[in-house]
């Protein structure tokens, strides 16, 4: 890890995992305080936004989210407790596979957290002009190319 000025102020030396850690975490209280208002969190939004996407089983939820099986069990429990998703059975599969499916409820939850995205996104990178969200979105694609 190679130490780097930042060469607008003149500050410490910063680290690359330091800058990331920091705006992660802005950008997660902002999100998390904004999924409180619409009684959600963080996971049951990455749940809802990939069944939204793609029809998928459990395992395959939790394979491409990085959880624990286990835990995806509950998140979707939760969810279908909450009204926001159903488990409906696979025509022609095994009797116990399921793929996750959200409701007209859940489809107006996720909605509504899109935009709380939105607005804890923008709120994060507004110093930037609209070139440098470009940039930066441009540059997380390609760091991201083969790691999520």
């Amino acid at each position: 890890m190679t130490p780097t000025r930042d060469s607008d102020n003149g500050q410490t030396p910063k680290y690359f995992d330091v800058l990331m850690g920091a705006v992660w975490r802005r950008f997660s209280n902002l999100l998390s305080r904004s999924f409180e208002t619409i009684n959600i969190d963080s996971r049951s939004y990455a749940v809802m936004a990939l069944v939204d996407a793609e029809q998928l089983n459990q395992l395959a939820i939790a394979q491409r989210l990085k959880i624990n099986k286990n835990v995806m069990v509950q998140l979707i429990d939760n969810l279908e407790k909450q009204g926001l998703c159903r488990r409906v059975q696979r025509p022609a599969t095994r009797r116990r596979e399921y793929y996750i499916q959200l409701t007209e409820e859940g489809k107006r939850k996720l909605k509504a957290s899109t935009r709380l995205v939105a607005q804890a996104q923008e709120e994060v990178l507004k110093s930037l002009s609209d070139q440098e969200k470009n940039t930066l979105l441009r540059i997380l694609r390609k760091l991201t190319k083969n790691g999520y």
